[in-house]
């Protein structure tokens, strides 16, 4: 797994997991919506508009971003293999 982070950070899937362990990111609440899902093979590519209220680094931050997430179907179910979002600010 790859997941990019608005800020251009990017993180597999191990490094992730240890800073959500570590606490780097505490995600206190999201709401998605605009959320469009596409089926290619065994993937489904999700696109979508996503508002995060998080705390990195003992920062607390409202983010609003615009995502795609890759799933992929396998032995164990889906799996999300990439995500990527891109900041935006509301008009």
């Amino acid at each position: 797994m790859t997941y990019s982070h608005s800020d251009g950070t990017s993180d597999s899937k191990s490094s992730y997991l240890q800073g959500m362990r570590e606490g780097i990111w505490r995600y206190r609440g999201f709401t998605s919506r605009d959320e469009q899902m596409r089926r290619a093979g065994d993937c489904v590519v999700v696109t979508g508009l996503i508002d995060m209220d998080v705390v990195i680094r003992g920062e607390p931050m409202l983010l609003n971003s615009r995502y795609i997430s890759v799933w992929k179907a396998g032995n164990n179910g889906w799996q999300m293999i990439a995500w990527q979002s891109t900041r935006y600010t509301h008009a």
